[in-house]
């Protein structure tokens, strides 16, 4: 039996199917912040500060699920002849080495864990994106990462949840009663103790 298709995808599993069974994502860091409208104006104005904003998105994220989150990030100018590994926020960053990108990176972490180590690569390479496939991983588009990772929309101050819900949840005097109607009352299934 063939597996099914995703729409437009190759990889044979549906995205919502391989994000699931995801234990370890993998994000290609700058390939993000260029392709998401906030991080991109973020890196215009501070190089460092849209890294951070994606960190802290990431790690937002990573709280509500139990997915290991690595943020990998080209060092190709780097001065660092090595990998520098670094967590913030309870997320693991990775830059590449003087040289290396980062999309060498995350292939090596792959071809590392194996394929049914349920990786989950966000990217938007698809030259990276096949090799990923190639090695058992899942892709996952910035486009979907972003909207997982937006942050959402907090009340304003002061705002009352139960507003207007109050009235609807208001007791009206009676009970909902549930069980056997045909039932009889206890009273009278109780044998009588003057026999």
């Amino acid at each position: 039996m063939p597996l099914p298709k995703r729409e437009g995808g190759k990889d044979g599993l549906p995205r919502l199917f391989i994000a699931i069974m995801a234990k370890h994502l993998l994000v290609d860091g700058f390939n993000i912040i260029r392709r998401d409208g906030k991080l991109s104006e973020a890196e215009r104005k501070n190089f460092y500060g849209a890294q951070e904003l994606l960190i802290q998105r990431l790690a937002q994220y990573r709280r509500g699920t139990d997915h290991r989150v690595t943020l990998v990030f080209d060092g190709t100018a780097s001065p660092n002849p090595y990998r520098h590994r670094t967590e913030k926020s309870g997320i693991e960053v990775i830059f590449s080495a003087r040289g290396e990108t980062a999309d060498d990176v995350i292939k090596d972490l792959i071809a590392e864990a194996g394929p049914s180590q349920g990786m989950l690569v966000a990217t938007a390479d698809r030259d990276l994106a096949a090799a990923c496939r190639s090695y058992g991983a899942g892709i996952i588009p910035p486009e979907e990462l972003t909207a997982r990772t937006r942050p959402r929309a907090l009340p304003p101050p002061g705002h009352d949840f139960w507003q207007g819900k109050r009235e609807e949840q208001a007791w009206s005097g009676t009970t909902r009663k549930k069980g056997n109607p045909r039932r009889l009352p206890k009273a009278k299934r109780r044998p009588s103790a003057l026999w």
